[in-house]
């Protein structure tokens, strides 16, 4: 492919999380950078010369086609992560809506298509029944690009980062600093596991060097920052960074399990009527198993083939993190 400045790249999901700081890293790289939004909203970088807006939806065919019209890459970010969606729907969107941009891509003969999947990819291969309904569907839209690359439609890759952290970030750790915030949340019981994670801005940079890259193509890579965290150690980092000190009183390990029981019973009951909390959609069995177990991950692949060079971990990153949540609470 040619150089970075000659490049159209189409970012999906560009008003989220990732996508807010993948797409302000693609122009700082020098990329023109188009932009896939559903409604008005406005962007950090907003006024840049080489910012291209777009409006559309993932299930609209039409507007995927007009987006797609002399786009060199696509770097498909949008989706649903949510727990608290009904299957049907998180399937229709991350599955049906990454077929219905692939065939736009192969009609508007763009060159390459970047899937950012997830980890959670790995756990569908290994278990379907333990995966997430996100994990399932995200191994789906791997497979969909995948065949199509292997048939010459197009150039695939797949990036599968661990959890992912920085400014803006959400999930469970963002939870947790929420809430040790506000004092809600007893001390964790010690828990020995051990998980992956990777920085946004070095995410940015494995799909940076995954556009340029040839021997990127037809690749699944995992992304992590190459550390691994403990939950005890990132809970009194974020204590420590807080100034707050920890009392050593530990919420007991079998009382945390009893009290992730009762949520995920709860939430399984108001799904039923169509109720759905907002606060209860992180917090699940699922939710525990994953506090309580290894979720680790290698990120060599990536390192060796595309001299991908992590710059953050979690830790160098969590006083930016916890200011943004505490000017944002």
């Amino acid at each position: 492919m040619e150089s970075d400045t000659d490049l159209t790249v189409l970012v999906t999901g560009a008003s989220g999380f990732i996508g807010g700081h993948t797409q302000a890293y693609l122009l700082d790289m020098g990329f023109t950078v188009r932009v896939l939004l559903r409604s008005e909203n406005t962007l950090i970088t907003e006024n840049h010369s080489r910012l291209q807006k777009y409006y559309g939806n993932i299930m609209d065919a039409e507007s995927l086609n007009q987006a797609c019209e002399e786009v060199d890459c696509i770097v498909h970010l949008a989706g649903i992560a949510h727990v608290s969606h009904d299957e049907d729907y998180v399937h229709k969107i991350n599955a049906g809506g990454t077929k219905l941009l692939l065939d736009a891509a192969i009609d508007r003969n763009v060159k390459k298509f970047i899937l950012v999947s997830s980890s959670l990819a790995v756990e569908a291969m290994g278990d379907p029944d333990a995966s997430t309904t996100y994990g399932a569907t995200k191994l789906t839209a791997e497979k969909l690009i995948m065949d199509e690359h292997i048939k010459g439609n197009i150039v695939g890759v797949v990036l599968r980062p661990a959890n992912v952290y920085g400014v803006g970030m959400r999930g469970n750790i963002a939870l947790l600093i929420r809430l040790i915030s506000k004092g809600y949340v007893p001390e964790l019981p010690v828990l020995k596991n051990r998980l992956s994670m990777v920085g946004v801005n070095d995410l940015s940079r494995a799909i940076s060097l995954s556009i340029n890259s040839e021997r990127a193509n037809g690749r699944t890579y995992l992304i992590t920052d190459g550390q691994q965290y403990s939950i005890s150690a990132v809970e009194r980092e974020i204590y420590k960074v807080m100034g707050k000190k920890m009392r050593g009183l530990k919420f007991p390990h079998m009382l945390l399990y009893l009290m992730f029981l009762a949520v995920d019973l709860l939430g399984r009951v108001l799904r039923i009527f169509k109720l759905n909390l907002p606060a209860l959609e992180n917090l699940n069995l699922r939710t525990y198993r994953r506090l309580v177990s290894d979720n680790l991950f290698n990120n060599n692949e990536i390192c060796d083939e595309l001299s991908f060079k992590p710059e953050s971990s979690f830790y160098s990153e969590l006083p930016k993190i916890i200011k943004q949540i505490n000017d944002k609470n």
